[in-house]
């Protein structure tokens, strides 16, 4: 083997080498990867304290369906935030109202001469 093809392959050597080195070195020392929690708030809360205080206020004098239900709509609170929020809570309270409803009468059994008049 000539001296430059040996010269060019401990410099391919040594670059392979210090590539491997500096590889393993960012794994060992790389940050960890954060996973973000995905109960973490990640709006701006724009409610105001006064507004939050009578909700809560409502809330604890009703319970929590009927402050959301029955008690009021709310509209002297300009947070549009918890207008979507409340709409969901009330959207999703009505499904599964209506899915209990459903499966409770689904289990009720009908007489064979009935079954026609269904």
């Amino acid at each position: 083997m000539k001296t430059s093809q040996r010269y060019i392959l401990s410099a391919a050597i040594l670059i392979g080498f210090a590539l491997f080195v500096n590889g393993l070195a960012y794994i060992v020392t790389r940050p960890e990867v954060m996973v973000e929690d995905p109960f973490k708030v990640s709006y701006k809360n724009t409610m105001k304290q006064s507004d939050a205080e009578s909700v809560l206020a409502v809330i604890q004098a009703e319970n929590f369906d009927n402050a959301f239900s029955h008690y009021s709509s709310y509209r002297d609170i300009p947070d549009t935030r918890f207008h979507d929020l409340r709409k969901a809570y009330l959207a999703a309270r009505n499904e599964l109202m209506d899915y209990v409803n459903e499966a409770a009468h689904r289990k009720i059994e009908v007489p064979y001469y009935l079954a026609e008049y269904k």
